[in-house]
C-alpha cells in the first residue's frame, strides 16, 4: 500500500503543477486585464470629474478657470479628445489662437472623424489670417460630415476673403436655405450681404444686413453689423438710415455726436467665422 501511495504521489504532484500552470495561463491574464481596465476607468473618472468642473466654470463665464481645469484633466488622462477640444474652445475665447490650433490638432489626432474639430481649427486659423490653412480644415470638415453646415458657411467666408463672390454666395445660399432664420447665424447673413454689396446687388445686401442686425447678440457683433449696414445704406442713397446706424453705433461706443470713427469699405475680413 505504501508503495502504491509512493507511486501515486508523483502523478498527483504533476497534476497539481499542471493545473496551477493552466490556471495561471487561463485566469491570470484576465485578472491582469481587469486590473488594467479598472485603473483606466478610475483615471478616466478622475479626469471627467475635473472636466465637469471646467464645464461649470465655462458656463459661468470664468474662461481662465475653465481652461485651467481642462489642462488639469488632460494631465490626468491625455488620451480623450473631448478635453483637448474644450481647452481649444476656451483658448479661442481667451484670444490664444495659436494654442487653440494645437489643441484642435490634438483632438483630430485622437479622433480623426471629428468634423467639429476641423471646423474649429479652421475658424481659429482664419482669425490668424491663415486663409489657406482654414480652407483646408473647412474642406476636411465637410468631407468628414457632409451634413454639418458650419464649415460650408465658413468656406463661403473664405471665398469672400478671396474675392470669389459667386462661390461665396452659392455656399451661403445653401446654408441659409437649409437653416432659415436665426439658426443660420449672423455671420452667414452678414457675409452674404457683403458679397451681394460687392457684386452690386445693394437691395439684396440691405436685406441680408437688416437680418444680421436683427439677429445680432452681443455688443461687438451689433457694432460690426451696424457699420456694414450703414455702408450699404449710404451706397443705396438711404442717408437717413445710414445716419441712424451711425448714431446707434456712437451711443454703443460712447462716442461724441458727429464722430467720424466709422468703418469705411465693407471687407470680407470683418465677418467672424461661424462656430460649431
Amino acid at each position: 500500500m505504501a508503495q502504491r501511495k509512493s507511486l501515486l504521489w508523483p502523478v498527483t504532484a504533476a497534476i497539481t503543477v499542471l493545473a496551477c500552470a493552466i490556471f495561471g495561463i487561463v485566469f491570470y491574464p484576465h485578472a491582469r486585464n481587469d486590473e488594467i481596465n479598472y485603473a483606466r476607468a478610475a483615471k478616466r473618472k478622475a479626469a471627467s470629474d475635473v472636466t465637469m468642473e471646467g464645464v461649470a466654470a465655462h458656463w459661468a463665464g470664468r474662461i481662465d478657470d475653465a481652461a485651467a481645469k481642462y489642462r488639469q484633466a488632460i494631465e490626468i488622462d491625455s488620451t480623450m479628445a473631448s478635453e483637448h477640444y474644450l481647452l481649444g474652445t476656451a483658448l479661442v475665447q481667451l484670444g490664444k489662437l495659436d494654442e487653440a490650433v494645437k489643441e484642435f490638432g490634438e483632438t483630430i489626432r485622437l479622433k480623426p472623424e471629428s468634423a467639429h474639430a476641423y471646423n474649429s481649427r479652421g475658424a481659429a486659423r482664419l482669425k490668424l489670417g491663415d486663409v489657406a490653412g482654414a480652407r483646408r480644415d473647412f474642406e476636411a470638415s465637410i468631407r468628414t460630415d457632409t451634413t454639418f453646415l458650419a464649415p460650408r458657411a465658413n468656406r463661403g467666408i473664405v471665398f469672400l476673403r478671396e474675392g470669389k463672390l459667386e462661390e461665396a454666395k452659392a455656399e451661403l445660399d445653401a446654408v441659409i436655405s437649409a437653416l432659415a432664420g436665426p439658426q443660420a447665424g449672423v455671420p452667414v447673413y452678414e457675409a452674404r450681404g457683403i458679397a451681394r454689396a460687392r457684386a452690386g446687388d445693394l437691395k439684396g445686401a440691405a436685406q441680408d444686413l437688416e437680418t444680421a442686425v436683427g439677429y445680432s447678440v452681443g455688443k461687438d457683433v451689433r457694432l460690426r453689423t451696424l457699420l456694414n449696414r450703414a455702408r450699404v445704406r449710404e451706397a443705396s442713397g438711404d442717408a437717413a438710415g445710414a445716419k441712424a446706424d451711425h448714431e446707434e453705433y456712437a451711443r454703443l461706443k460712447d462716442l461724441p455726436e458727429n464722430s467720424d470713427q466709422f468703418a469705411r469699405p465693407i471687407k470680407g475680413g470683418d465677418v467672424e467665422p461661424k462656430k460649431g
